[in-house]
This record gives structure tokens, sequence and C-alpha cells, in this order.
């Protein structure tokens, strides 16, 4: 199997900031509803610098064990990769399970998250033991189809994030570019779904996300949504 990086540190956004986790990176990635790649995702500031490795599961034993069995599959579109993270999760769950804080975290613009879902379901994994963060994309210059479509799909499966209490997000990047469409969305998603929606300053330097950041406390205070920091960029760990 293939990854851009692999690499352990502290998340530095959504639900478990500040946990110590190792970091799978894949390099493909596709986007639900839209033929376009996002211009601030974390991978593409790696491409340029980053070849993908090959690796085994066995490879990952040090790091996810002095990170206390939390693993991150983040891209990229980590659901493109669901072979491949299945067979890493087989490796490892019994420690995953056993471990008081062990988890596996996804990050997923929600390409595949169904097939995700269903994957989990395959697994040894307790039900307490996953963690996904469902992250959505907006932009003016797209079709507007877009975010209906993700607003559908969360009317068509809002019991799936509801099922397991505390195994879904909802993580929304915020700019003074998207704020009318992030305003749209919150306002047409269920409302018992509000409750998991953290709201991401845009920008991928501390003085970018200073400029968003009123735009993610306003939307925040009106919808009574969670806010969520960056502190790989603001401490420059990213």
């Amino acid at each position: 199997m293939k990854a851009l990086e692999i690499f352990k540190s502290h998340q530095g956004e959504g639900r478990y900031t500040g946990t110590l986790m190792t970091f799978v990176r894949f390099k493909v990635c596709k986007r639900p509803f839209s033929k376009t790649l996002c211009s601030m995702c974390d991978t593409m500031t790696k491409m340029t610098s980053c070849v993908e490795m090959t690796f085994e599961p066995k490879d990952l034993e040090k790091s996810l064990r002095d990170s206390n069995y939390n693993i991150c599959f983040t891209g990229g579109e980590p659901s493109i990769y669901l072979k491949d993270i299945k067979n890493i999760i087989d490796c490892f769950d019994a420690d995953i399970n056993s471990h008081v804080t062990g988890c596996v975290h996804f990050e997923t613009n929600g390409f595949n998250l169904l097939e995700l879902a269903s994957m989990l379901k395959k697994t040894r994994l307790n039900d307490d033991k996953y963690f996904i963060a469902y992250s959505p994309k907006f932009f003016e210059d797209e079709p507007k189809t877009v975010l209906a479509d993700h607003v559908k799909f969360l009317h068509e499966n809002e019991n799936m994030f509801m099922i397991k209490e505390g195994r879904y997000s909802i993580k929304i990047v915020v700019g003074e570019n998207n704020i009318d469409l992030c305003n749209t969305f919150l306002d047409s998603i269920p409302k018992r779904l509000l409750p998991l929606v953290y709201l991401m300053p845009m920008g991928v330097t501390e003085g970018e996300l200073k400029v968003s950041m009123p735009h993610v406390s306003k939307l925040s205070m009106e919808f009574k949504v969670n806010i969520s920091d960056r502190l790989h960029i603001i401490h420059s760990y990213m």
C-alpha cells in the first residue's frame, strides 16, 4: 500500500484537537458532487515536496504504540483507500480496542462516506473506537448544486450521523468568500445535526486565519455551533 506521508503529531483541528495521533496521508482525492479539488487542501502543499511511499501495516506499529493507538487517515481522500485501511485496522484492532484512548479517525469530504461506514461494520473495532469528521467544502465559483447535493445527502442519511453518539462531526471551512454558502448550508441541514458542526477558519497562514475568524464567530453564534481552530498552522507544525 502507498501513502503520501506518515507522521506522528497532535491533531490540530476539530473535536479531538490536541490529541496525539499517527497520521496517514493519502495522495489521491475526489470530491462528491464536484469535479474540482480544493485549493486550500493541506495535501496540495505536500505534493510538490513528497513522493508516495510504500509501506505495510506492521511498519506503523511503533508509531501507533507511541501515539496511544490513535490513527488518523487523511488526504487527499482516505475513503478511496478503504481496502488498505481495513488491512491496517485488522492488524491493530485488538490494541486499539484495549487501549483506553485508542481510536481510528477519518478526515473525509464524504466521497465514499456510506462505503466507509459499511467497511467499519466489517471490522472488529468496538463501536466507540472510530471517529469520522465529514468535511464538505463550498466555493463561490462552483455550481450551487454541490451545496444542494450535500444538504440532500445529510437529510437522506441523518440517522447515520446520530446513531452512534460522538462518532461523527461535520466540519465546515468558513472564509470571507464562502460565508454566504456556509450560512445557506447551516440553515438547510437537519437541525438536530447542528450540535455536530465545527466551523473552522479558512487559510493556510496565521494571518489568513485571522481574516476568516470573524466570519466563523458570526455563524457560530447565529447557529449555536462549535468553533475549531487550526493549531498546526498557528504553531507551524503542519
